[in-house]
């Protein structure tokens, strides 16, 4: 099973993503955001960047991992991202809205590592 056009799309979009706002904490952003803020990107990409590494990998095989782990981690750092650029004033009237999409997020990437095991084991 090969992804198609869409997932390729959020998985090079992601990935640009990722690289876009690693960068964009280590240098332009690094004095204007709070340490929790960049600590919050840091762990965004890392999480990203692993799991969308890992959906490419898994793209021709049979198990349905990777989508789970595209969408896992779009929810997870998508939702890390968007708290830590958010100014403080609207991070916290909005953080009851998007905090709870980050544990969705990594249950969704612990969902497809689960998804693999079991493919694993069952070959």
């Amino acid at each position: 099973m090969s992804y198609s056009f869409p997932w390729r799309l959020a998985i090079a979009i992601g990935g640009l993503l990722a690289v876009v706002m690693g960068a964009s904490a280590a240098h332009g952003l690094s004095h204007l955001l709070a340490q929790q803020a960049l600590g919050w990107i840091h762990t965004a990409v890392m999480y990203q960047l692993i799991h969308l590494g890992c959906a490419l990998a898994v793209a021709n095989s049979a198990t349905r991992s990777g989508k789970f782990w595209i969408v896992g981690s779009w929810c997870f750092s998508g939702s890390l991202y968007l708290l830590a650029v958010l100014p403080e004033h609207l991070r916290a009237s909005l953080a009851m809205m998007i905090g709870p999409i980050t544990p969705i997020g990594g249950i969704l990437m612990m969902v497809g590592w689960v998804m693999l095991i079991k493919v694993k084991h069952a070959g």
